[in-house]
């Protein structure tokens, strides 16, 4: 991987990282009220009010994560042009989508404040829409520093209103009030930062918007059908169980969730680079081998320890007294994390190649595929295991396979030039020494904390002495690792262009 590479990556993902670490924490904090003060029913219905807004916002947004990123990334040049029409077009597609949703809360048998949500989100969705216009400019620029304020400014917020909230009594509607007001302190952040890219600008033109929607409609279904089959899942088990399983299965969700931190840290910054060399073959196969390897490298672990610590984790975070249940559907997303991670890069390099066509096809596949078994396990393991999220967990970790299996067909095979399978190999065999070791330390009864942090350390010694890494990849992080460099990575700087 060529240097300069190498270092707009490192730069870019230390500055998500950084802001992930603070942000990940928050939501861990909140996790630790959230589902004990709402119940099963309340967090449900907070859970599916977020889903459909997550929905909903995919028509607003038209594909515009990666079709503006792309543009923005090959014409920075043009960049005050690009976001003058995508915000212009947004705002037209807001307004139909708004509409659209209040016609769909009238004819649902929701809950009055879970109706009364679903409209305050839908408002919302107008400066959430302009906000990831903006915030995909900023990624075309390479530079996440600055949404990274923002949403670091949103979490610490949302998390400090939101306990005081429910130690005071408050019920979801409130909870969901203030992730509102939390997501208008980003979308003002992400505003006044905007004039270090956007310099000037123009005038909306209307043909010019015509023109960013044209290309951004292959990127809007495949995140159509790419969001869908992640979220239709609880739409329809809330359709085909009770409230509470619906509860049970955001909470294992909401936590797998979280750890998807890592591929989409990787993504938002690997995707503009490998858009922006997309015709220079040779870095393109080994930025995107490479990446693989990273996410195989970083899944591994994490697959291993939530499944061996799901217990653990559901007792620390929601109590297994009324989240019991959650146990069984965290250990099965546990064994879909490692997909998951792969699924999103492979993605990611699909994309920036410019294949479209075919990675929409997939993704309508998935989608087929998705609310089918749905429909089938749902009502079967709710029949015979009284946990419907069961069915729809294993559905979503099939569906996982699928795609990884596609995407490593249709990725062109000039991009895996140069990987060495070897490397994971290696990986995995230290991944089973380390659930062999950590299983084993159960018996002890150590603290399960300290069991996991152990268990990292024990991973990561195990791909030195197997030779993972290469001496070059070794010098690089050692060169970029100090506290004087990281602060450079880290810190503004004037010249961004």
């Amino acid at each position: 991987m060529d240097k300069t590479i190498a270092k707009s990556i490192l730069k870019n993902t230390a500055v998500l990282m950084s802001s992930q670490v603070i942000t990940w924490t928050m939501s861990f904090i909140l996790l630790l009220f959230l589902p004990r003060y709402l119940g099963t029913v309340d967090y449900g219905r907070l859970y599916v009010a977020g889903s459909i807004m997550t929905i909903f916002l995919l028509f607003i947004d038209f594909g515009g994560r990666y079709s503006i990123s792309k543009e923005v990334a090959r014409n920075r040049d043009k960049v005050g042009e690009i976001a003058v029409d995508a915000i212009g077009i947004r705002i037209i597609l807001w307004a139909i989508s708004f509409i659209i949703l209040i016609v769909f809360v009238m004819f649902t048998n929701y809950h009055r404040l879970e109706k009364a949500l679903i409209i305050i989100y839908g408002i919302s969705m107008l400066w959430e829409g302009i906000r990831k216009v903006l915030w995909s400019c900023f990624q075309g620029f390479e530079q996440m520093r600055f949404p990274s304020i923002g949403a670091i400014t949103d979490q610490i917020f949302v998390t400090i209103a939101a306990i005081t909230a429910l130690l005071l009594g408050a019920n979801f509607l409130i909870i969901g009030i203030i992730y509102t007001i939390g997501s208008f302190i980003n979308f003002f952040i992400h505003l006044k930062y905007s004039s270090v890219i956007i310099t000037e600008i123009p005038k909306f033109n209307f043909k010019g918007a015509l023109g960013l929607v044209k290309k951004g409609i292959p990127y809007f279904f495949w995140s159509i059908f790419g969001i869908i089959y992640y979220r239709v899942d609880a739409i329809m088990l809330s359709f085909m169980t009770p409230e509470t399983v619906v509860g049970a299965y955001g909470a294992a969700y909401r936590f797998f969730d979280i750890l998807m931190f890592i591929p989409s840290i990787f993504s938002i910054a690997v995707f503009p680079i490998l858009s922006r060399i997309y015709k220079d073959k040779e870095n393109l196969a080994s930025t995107t081998t490479k990446s693989i390897d990273f996410i195989v490298l970083a899944g591994i672990p994490v697959s291993i320890l939530i499944f061996i610590f799901a217990p653990n984790i559901i007792d620390l975070f929601y109590g297994l007294r009324q989240y019991s249940s959650s146990v069984i559907i965290l250990k099965i997303f546990s064994v879909g994390v490692i997909l998951v991670y792969i699924d999103m890069i492979l993605g990611t390099a699909i994309l920036a190649s410019d294949k479209l066509k075919e990675w929409t096809l997939v993704a309508f596949g998935a989608v087929i595929l998705n609310v089918g078994l749905n429909y089938i396990m749902i009502p079967y393991t709710q029949q015979y295991y009284h946990n419907g999220g069961i069915g729809a967990a294993i559905a979503t970790l099939v569906t996982e396979l699928f795609v990884m299996l596609w995407a490593l067909k249709i990725t062109p095979k000039e991009n895996f030039y140069g990987a060495k399978p070897m490397t994971i190999i290696k990986a995995l065999f230290a991944g089973i020494i380390l659930f062999l070791i950590v299983y084993s330390l159960r018996e002890i009864q150590i603290f399960w904390i300290l069991e996991a942090i152990f268990g990292f350390f024990i991973y990561l010694i195990l791909l030195f002495l197997f030779k993972v890494f290469e001496p070059k990849e070794v010098e690089f992080f050692k060169e970029y690792s100090t506290l004087k460099n990281l602060k450079n990575i880290i810190l503004p700087t004037k010249d961004i262009k």
